[in-house]
C-alpha cells in the first residue's frame, strides 16, 4: 500500500493551491484599494487639518518669543513671513531631489 501520494495528485493539488492563494491576493488588494478610496478624502482631510494646527502652534510659539501676541495685528505679518520661510525651505527641499 503507497503512503504517498501520485505525482499527478500532488502538482494538481500544489496548482490549485497556487492559484488559490492569487486569488486571495487579488481580493485583498481590491479590498485594500477599496478601503482607501471610500476612507482616503476623510483621511486626507484629517492630515491636512492635523497640518494645519501643527503650523498655527509653531507660528505662535515662534511669534511670541518676540512679544508678537496672536490677537496683534503684527502676528498676521509674523504668521506670513514663517509661510515664505517655510514655501522657500520646500522649494530648496524640492530642487536637491533626485527624483
Amino acid at each position: 500500500m503507497p503512503t504517498t501520494l501520485p505525482l499527478r495528485s500532488n502538482q494538481t493539488l500544489i496548482s490549485r493551491l497556487r492559484r488559490g492563494a492569487l486569488v486571495a491576493y487579488v481580493l485583498s488588494l481590491a479590498a485594500i484599494c477599496g478601503v482607501i478610496a471610500v476612507n482616503g478624502p476623510q483621511m486626507r482631510a484629517a492630515a491636512e487639518a492635523h497640518e494645519a494646527q501643527i503650523i498655527e502652534e509653531e507660528n505662535t510659539a515662534f511669534c511670541s518669543k518676540f512679544g508678537i501676541g496672536h490677537q496683534t495685528s503684527r502676528y498676521a505679518d509674523c504668521a506670513n513671513g514663517l509661510a515664505e520661510i517655510r514655501a522657500r525651505y520646500l522649494q530648496r527641499n524640492l530642487g536637491d531631489s533626485i527624483l
